[in-house]
């Protein structure tokens, strides 16, 4: 009797923690520096930085110890958050990914101005999450991310429909400007 009532608690407990872990999953994933050298060469960032993505489809990123190519912290002006347009002194996560069930690949160029070093940005995917069709599955794959920046002029039109969009095909973000100096992933010590 008291072995059945354990096994029949247990079922329970497993069926509820698995409803629980669909809502409200989330991926998080540190940044770190993307430097060919250790130490990192300037320009470069701290292996302070984070990036998540949850299930309603916010993406959150925040950079931090993003230095110049002379070494001194980083700085963007304020236009993004002015005006919500990119003047190319802007820098981006790539977030990376593949909607499973769809075998659709996309990358989410994140902008975000960078003062003293510092930056972060979210952005929200709802409404290209409300267009996974009904009954597809609903698992989203995420394969990186990288920092880029400061973005520049060369592609600046073309990242800014990006960055309007929302969601690309993986491989074709235009926000890749300036030096890839973060990745998402860890730092071996």
């Amino acid at each position: 009797m008291l072995s059945k009532r354990v096994l029949t608690m247990t079922a329970a407990a497993v069926a509820l923690s698995a409803s629980a872990a669909l809502a409200g999953t989330k991926y998080q994933a540190n940044i770190v520096p993307a430097s060919a050298t250790n130490p990192p060469t300037n320009p470069t960032l701290s292996s302070k930085g984070k990036a998540a993505l949850d299930d309603k489809g916010n993406v959150k990123v925040g950079i931090k110890g993003v230095t110049d190519g002379a070494g001194a912290p980083a700085n963007s002006s304020t236009s993004l958050k002015d005006t919500n347009t990119l003047d190319g002194t802007e820098y981006f996560y790539i977030a990376k990914g593949t909607f499973t069930s769809l075998g659709v690949t996309f990358e989410v160029p994140v902008p975000m101005d960078v003062k003293k070093g510092s930056g972060a940005a979210k952005v929200s995917l709802a409404s290209q999450f409300a267009l996974i069709p009904a009954g597809a599955g609903r698992g989203v794959e995420i394969t990186g991310g990288e920092v880029w920046g400061p973005l520049g002029a060369a592609n600046l039109a073309s990242c800014q429909a990006e960055v309007t969009a929302g969601v690309v095909v993986a491989g074709s973000s235009t926000c890749r400007g300036g030096t890839k100096i973060g990745v998402a992933g860890l730092l071996v010590p």
